[in-house]
């Protein structure tokens, strides 16, 4: 019999026992509620000064632009120049920050249905992630569009969710250097986006847990799962391929007429 723990002792369940992971998904799932109320506080702060910014910025472009006019000279259309670029920036930035305020928003079945131009899309959720891989030395290659002007009809920022959460899962799946790419084309009636990740691999318990109502999913699997889950909820189909060194994810839409 194992003696009792002394006050220093650091006991810890069996590697891969169901209280461990449970724990493990505890303490996820609170982290990502705690990041998303801090990171409202940041934006919060960080849409004052942005709006100071820019009010500035337009009182100086005024200002110049009288000056310009009075007084013509080649010093002031450079200044007139970098305040612009300033303007450009601080545009820039608001719509970063709105874009993450919409982001932190909860799916609170306010949503509806409308067309949505899944190309455009599809670069943006490329362009969002594309820092998230290259921390982790994954290569997200330029989006290719072979349907241009693909529209489909969903819910556009559960959609973006859906298509964020397959782009990561994807990329967990990845060894280093791999190189991971978005695709659009046509597909009978259908318009499909195809993510495919080479060399990449998903063991055999993240591909069981996918279909499977496990809590908590393995490392690898919540990603894939939730994303096919919101997919699914705007009318998509999903199909997870994968080989000895490649995963192929299809995500199928009826396309808008």
């Amino acid at each position: 019999m194992r003696p009792p723990s002394t006050p220093n002792e650091s006991v810890e369940p069996d590697a891969g026992s169901t209280d461990d992971a449970l724990r493990a998904m505890l303490v996820r799932t609170s982290r990502s509620e705690v990041q998303q109320h801090v990171l409202g506080g940041l934006l919060h702060d960080l849409n004052g000064p942005l709006n100071s910014i820019a009010l500035t910025l337009a009182l100086v472009s005024a200002g110049i632009a009288r000056q310009f006019a009075a007084t013509p000279d080649p010093a002031i259309t450079r200044l007139a120049r970098h305040v612009a670029t300033l303007e450009a920036e601080v545009g820039r930035l608001a719509e970063s920050s709105r874009a993450m305020s919409r982001m932190l928003q909860e799916d609170a079945g306010r949503s509806v249905a409308e067309p949505v131009p899944l190309d455009a899309l599809v670069v943006e959720v490329r362009r969002r992630l594309r820092h998230h891989a290259a921390l982790h030395d994954i290569v997200l290659d330029d989006a290719v569009i072979e349907d241009q002007g693909a529209v489909v009809h969903a819910e556009r920022e559960s959609l973006q969710i859906a298509l964020s959460a397959l782009l990561v899962g994807a990329c967990n799946a990845c060894r280093p250097d791999a190189h991971v790419g978005l695709r659009t084309s046509r597909r009978d009636a259908d318009v499909v986006v195809t993510i495919t990740a080479r060399p990449a691999v998903l063991p055999a318990d993240v591909q069981a847990a996918i279909d499977a109502t496990v809590v908590p999913p393995p490392p690898g699997a919540l990603n894939l799962a939730a994303g096919r889950l919101v997919a699914q909820k705007n009318g998509g189909q999903v199909t997870i391929a994968c080989g000895a060194d490649h995963v192929v994810i299809d995500i199928a839409f009826r396309a808008h007429r």
